[in-house]
């Protein structure tokens, strides 16, 4: 198991942790993708390499970059007054879809990404459209909206 990333994850519910992992990864995808993201999470957890639950998965390090500083500061500062917000008992409305989607995900929503367990965006490669050397010569499992989706695990 990875070590979890501490800091804003801090006297959040793990509810909390995975919504906003959801909206910060993928809200750019709209609903969909962010059921996406979170069919993937819900496949690590039970997978266990990250950790037993969502809110392991979300914080393994290294995993999602919107819990790094270095994964992208301007993702990462939404993310820190957003966290800040819930702390504060205030959910902002831009929150409340992720919100549902953890609800729907955790409730045994259909995955849609036919049990992948890693994803990227080739617009955010360097080069843009760039294939992770992780998924070199691994047959994608789905591709919603920008994303990409593979199994990797056995």
């Amino acid at each position: 198991m990875t070590r979890p990333m501490p800091g804003a994850s801090i006297g959040l519910t793990d509810r909390a942790v995975f919504a906003l992992t959801l909206h910060h990864e993928a809200s750019g995808e709209g609903r969909r993708g962010m059921v996406a993201v979170g069919c993937v999470i819900r496949t690590r957890a039970a997978w266990g390499k990250w950790g037993p639950t969502v809110r392991d998965v979300c914080l393994a390090h290294k995993q999602f970059s919107c819990w790094r500083p270095a994964g992208g500061t301007t993702n990462y500062g939404r993310l820190v007054v957003h966290a800040d917000a819930i702390r504060a008992g205030r959910l902002p409305p831009v929150l409340a879809s992720a919100f549902e989607v953890v609800d729907e995900v955790l409730a045994g929503a259909p995955d849609i990404t036919h049990g992948a367990d890693h994803y990227w965006a080739p617009q955010a490669m360097v080069p843009r459209g760039r294939v992770p050397e992780w998924a070199m010569g691994v047959r994608p499992t789905a591709t919603i909206g920008g994303h990409v989706f593979v199994r990797l695990r056995p």
